[in-house]
């Protein structure tokens, strides 16, 4: 959750962004994020271009009623500093993707759709990237379903992966 003079707003950050040691109260500088819905949803979300960076304390006031609309979001109604992580035990895979996408960073690898990137429509890029659907179980949940592109992979498995085709990957 973010807080300007004007409103409060939920940001979304991914990769090196969501990894910085944030703590409530904390003054940041949060650029090129774009307005989405999500499960209809109002948020800010970020891009492979959008920094997040500490600023110096320059303590933004919070007010009870700036956390009321985190109240009505399910992302916010779980405590998560007792919890801790169930194992998740992968099971099978059921399918992998080894496809062309645009190189452009902003694109963030998005696959080619009849010759072209769907976002900035260039036509010519030499980058492949994968998609893996597993299976997996947790708990006495079982067959539970979930997609892990390149990039989360890589990051599972601490390595970079260089993939031409399928059945290199399998």
């Amino acid at each position: 959750m973010i807080k300007d003079t004007s409103s409060v707003a939920k940001v979304c950050l991914f990769n090196k962004n969501a990894l910085s040691p944030f703590n409530v109260g904390d003054t940041v500088k949060v650029t090129n994020v774009y307005p989405k819905v999500f499960q209809t949803r109002k948020q800010l979300t970020t891009c492979p271009t959008s920094s997040c960076e500490f600023v110096a304390d320059n303590k933004v006031n919070l007010r009870n009623e700036d956390f009321g609309f985190a109240n009505l979001d399910p992302d916010f109604s779980e405590e998560l500093e007792n919890t801790l992580p169930e194992e998740i035990v992968l099971t099978d895979f059921t399918d992998v993707d080894v496809y062309i996408c645009c190189d452009n960073a902003a694109c963030r690898q998005k696959k080619y759709v009849e010759g072209e990137c769907p976002v900035c429509q260039r036509t010519s890029s030499s980058s492949k990237t994968f998609r893996v659907n597993f299976l997996f179980k947790r708990g006495e949940k079982k067959d539970l379903k979930t997609t892990v592109f390149k990039s989360m992979l890589e990051i599972i498995l601490q390595e970079e992966l260089i993939v031409d085709d399928k059945e290199e990957l399998i």
